[in-house]
């Protein structure tokens, strides 16, 4: 499918190829363009007609602050904030380090939870699991060209990405709000904005009604594939979609200049139970997770690749246990590694930060409290993205404890 120079996406919005950057919002693109224009043009003709150095100051000031004005309104505090702050986020922050290194000590055999893990459990704390060949090449890039062909039905993720370009098709529960009340966006939108679809403007409820059953019908084969591949690589276990919620949907991120630094934060996925909560709350998802016997600890999250923009694309993730001795089922060792190397009151400093290059229709599985993160590539041409099915899973018994269930939902 071409890409057009003026892209047409996410109902009523239109994103600009701008050369050596790649696609940018028209809002933002036009605002740019007017303020080169004032910052350029204007002053430079108006000072040539003042005669005197007061006259020159005056106009100076004047041009000065309309451009500062202009930019208070298009990049706003938060995004000046979001911007600075991302400048390092190849460096995982704090509080995500402290997760995934705990979840991951209670992996080890040494630890309390001895015995109560399965091995793919264990393995999938510490680094990906890859399921081969859920599409071949020819289907992934079929697949790719249908998921372009809805772009009117995309949504703008413009809460983190602001005028740049990063869309879901599906929505995602943890980029939406469920009750629109509570977003201000959402409840001073103007009718013209009634047919705007981003995550800042559209309710998860309101998504979910709009694409569920869209997303059923046109992927019903893909949903069938992935169900296939994640029961073998869980072990045999039902894979069910969870009732009133989202599917797994899609990311589409075209290649930008920006994606070529590291602002793709590092961070743990989300805790089912707020999930679940939220969900309820949005009068969703009729679902008890208590008597359906659910594990909190089984967690997963999948990605499969549909397209990438280069060979080195990937997912980055946190190794607690690569580079301290520890073969997968030896616990003990990393135990003393940490012990006798590391600083006990700062353990989860002890990693190594590693890349899982992802290949197109291989099935990438990892726990959902593994601290990972998009992994950058470089920028060549804005007529590439990055295309890949996302959800999430967790694992219940059922009333009786009978066989391993597992729903996935995004």
């Amino acid at each position: 499918m071409s890409h057009p120079f003026i892209m047409n996406c996410c109902g009523r919005q239109k994103f600009v190829a701008l050369p050596f950057l790649g696609y940018t919002r028209m809002e933002e693109t036009l605002i740019l363009l007017a303020v080169m224009w004032l910052l350029f043009l204007i002053p430079f003709g108006v000072l040539k007609l003042a005669s005197t150095p007061k006259e020159k100051l005056t106009i100076g000031t004047f041009f000065t602050l309309v451009i500062a004005v202009v930019f208070q309104v298009v990049y706003n505090s938060d995004y000046v904030t979001f911007a600075l702050s991302s400048i390092d986020a190849s460096v995982a922050d704090t509080g995500s380090l402290r997760t995934g290194y705990e979840f991951y000590r209670n992996s080890l055999p040494d630890s309390e939870s001895r015995g109560q893990l399965d091995v793919f459990t264990r393995e999938w704390r510490r680094k990906p699991h890859v399921s081969v060949g859920v599409l071949t090449p020819e289907e992934a890039n079929d697949l790719a060209e249908s998921i372009l062909s809805e772009r009117e039905r995309f949504y703008h993720v413009d809460h983190l990405a602001f005028p740049l370009p990063f869309f879901t098709h599906g929505p995602y529960w943890g980029y939406h709000t469920f009750d629109g009340t509570a977003n201000k966006d959402v409840s001073k939108a103007r009718p013209s904005d009634a047919r705007k679809l981003s995550t800042t403007y559209t309710t998860y409820v309101d998504a979910l009604n709009r694409d569920r059953d869209f997303m059923m019908d046109k992927y019903s084969m893909l949903y069938e594939r992935v169900r296939t591949a994640l029961s073998e690589a869980l072990g045999g276990g039902e894979i069910k979609h969870l009732e009133g919620v989202g599917l797994p949907g899609f990311h589409i991120i075209p290649s930008h200049i920006a994606w070529s630094l590291q602002v793709f934060r590092f961070h743990t996925d989300e805790a089912y139970e707020m999930f679940l909560n939220s969900a309820e709350e949005g009068k969703r998802a009729n679902f008890d997770h208590k008597a359906n016997n659910c594990d909190p600890t089984s967690r997963i999250s999948f990605t499969l690749p549909i397209r990438m923009p280069d060979e080195t694309s990937g997912l980055n993730y946190i190794d607690f246990g690569e580079g301290t001795g520890e073969s997968l089922d030896g616990g003990l060792k990393a135990q003393r590694y940490y012990e006798e190397t590391c600083s006990k009151r700062y353990p989860y400093r002890c990693y190594i930060q590693r890349r899982e290059m992802y290949e197109v229709g291989n099935l990438v599985v990892h726990a959902g409290k593994l601290v990972h993160s998009i992994g950058h590539w470089n920028y060549t041409s804005y007529d590439t993205e990055r295309i890949t099915m996302q959800g999430f899973g967790f694992r219940c018994r059922g009333p009786k404890n009978d066989k391993d269930t597992w729903f996935i939902y995004w």
